[in-house]
């Protein structure tokens, strides 16, 4: 029953994105600016529910279960589950303060963005650690051409194919197992010291 909670919820969120992704694809971002908290909130739960975000929660929790030194069996997996829950609203808000924008990215280099299987990134920080990071800088590629920012740093609408390449990089370096592209040359000049035993499709 619980399990099926969680799975409406996350359902009810990628409907939300799916709408607004259809919107940004045809250049229509006029609800952008009117629904900000909750395409933040949306963002954010997809940042959270990875593999990736719940093994870096497990790791923290781990650190601080050695530094208490409870006596009792206690769970980090389920810990890091419910540590998880209220995440998202917290991040959301956070990002939904007058100092962060939604920038909708243009990519119309020959350089397609790339995607992996941690979707949402913090540019701010690294994945390879179990410290937190309080800075925030949301990155989501939507699709080769398109891409959804949440920052306080305005780096333009339209960028240049050494950006793309840098955030690409990002997306690489904060991948768990798999990196994705549409392009077999771009997944060709992906080099194996980038990917680190991770897998590209």
């Amino acid at each position: 029953m619980r399990n099926n909670i969680y799975e409406n919820f996350y359902c009810q969120s990628e409907n939300e994105l799916i709408s607004i992704f259809n919107d940004i694809n045809t250049n229509n971002i006029t609800k952008i600016g009117k629904n900000k908290q909750r395409i933040i909130f949306d963002i954010c739960i997809q940042y959270y529910r990875t593999k990736a975000m719940r093994e870096i929660i497990k790791k923290g929790i781990n650190n601080i279960l050695r530094v208490v030194s409870l006596k009792q069996d206690i769970s980090p997996e389920k810990i890091a589950k419910y540590a998880l829950w209220p995440l998202p609203e917290e991040t959301a808000n956070a990002a939904s303060s007058d100092n962060y924008y939604i920038y909708i990215i243009n990519n119309a280099t020959n350089t397609p963005l790339i995607t992996c299987d941690q979707p949402v990134i913090n540019c701010t920080t690294t994945y390879n650690t179990s410290e937190w990071e309080h800075n925030l800088e949301l990155y989501y590629p939507i699709s080769p051409s398109k891409a959804i920012l949440i920052t306080k740093t305005d780096t333009g609408t339209e960028w240049s194919a050494a950006m793309v390449e840098k955030f690409n990089t990002k997306m690489i370096d904060a991948s768990y197992m798999l990196v994705f592209t549409n392009s077999q040359k771009r997944a060709n000049i992906i080099s194996e010291a980038q990917l680190n035993n991770k897998a590209i499709e």
